[in-house]
C-alpha cells in the first residue's frame, strides 16, 4: 500500500486552481493539509503501485496543477510478506563482501 506525502503547486489563476482543488477534495485517496498560497500539502494512499501510478498521472494531467513534488513515500509490505504474519515469507541471505575481512599480514606503505 503506497503512501506518499506531496506538495501540489496550483496555478496562480483562481479560474484554474479552483477546479483542481475540487478534484483533490473529492478523491477519497487524497488527504489535504493546510494550503499556503499556491502550495497544497497532501497525503495520498492507494491500494497498490498500479493505482498509485494512475493517480500520479491524473494529478499531472489535471488542469490547474502546475507541479507535484514528492516529499515522502512509503510502500507498506503486504501482510503475507511480513515476518510476523502466518503466511509465507521471503528469506534472503547476504554474504559479506570480500573486502570486509582482508587477509591478515598484508599491509601497504604509502
Amino acid at each position: 500500500m503506497p503512501i506518499s506525502g506531496l506538495v501540489i503547486t496550483l496555478s496562480d489563476t483562481p479560474k484554474l486552481a479552483e477546479p483542481a482543488m475540487a478534484m483533490l477534495r473529492r478523491d477519497p485517496r487524497i488527504e489535504l493539509g493546510e494550503r499556503r498560497g499556491p502550495c497544497q500539502p497532501a497525503v495520498i494512499e492507494t491500494d497498490d503501485t498500479q493505482e498509485d501510478c494512475r493517480l500520479w498521472e491524473q494529478l499531472h494531467e489535471q488542469e490547474g496543477i502546475v507541479k507535484v513534488d514528492l516529499v515522502f513515500v512509503h510502500f507498506e509490505e503486504p501482510s503475507h510478506l511480513r515476518a510476523d504474519s502466518p503466511g509465507p515469507t521471503i528469506a534472503m541471505q547476504f554474504s559479506e563482501p570480500e573486502y570486509a575481512n582482508p587477509p591478515q599480514g598484508n599491509t601497504m606503505e604509502l
